[in-house]
């Protein structure tokens, strides 16, 4: 789809092209809440069932026109979408708590913390 690679990648770049852009809180958080949005648009995208024939508008001989009309899909295109995103977050948790966040050890780490840019 064009509006994901225009949505998804596009924009932000431009964007974060702007180092001035870059130096205000706001306006990163605006951007990293459009890209959040992306994301999710992308990945319903990806877990969505697919309620037609795989190969466009293509009808086979044999079977004659098939349509598909299941009652509630819609809420079944939620629960696998949120079954995804469940199971992301409980690998990413389970990792986190396996793992340090901070650098212990590192000899550089208070000119890191004290660099301004």
């Amino acid at each position: 789809m064009i509006v994901l690679v225009f949505g998804h990648f596009a924009v932000p770049f431009v964007f974060l092209l702007q180092a001035w852009l870059k130096r205000n809180p706001k306006s990163l958080s605006i951007l990293a809440g459009y890209t959040l949005c992306m994301h999710v648009f992308d990945h319903y995208l990806i877990t969505i069932p697919e309620r037609g024939i795989s190969l466009g508008n293509i009808k086979p001989d044999v079977f004659g026109e098939i349509q598909v009309s299941i009652p509630g899909a819609f809420w079944g295109d939620i629960l696998a979408f949120v079954t995804i995103g469940a199971a992301f977050l409980f690998f990413l948790l389970r990792a986190l708590g396996q793992h340090s966040l901070y650098p212990n050890r590192d000899p550089r780490i208070l000119e890191s913390a004290n660099l301004s840019n």
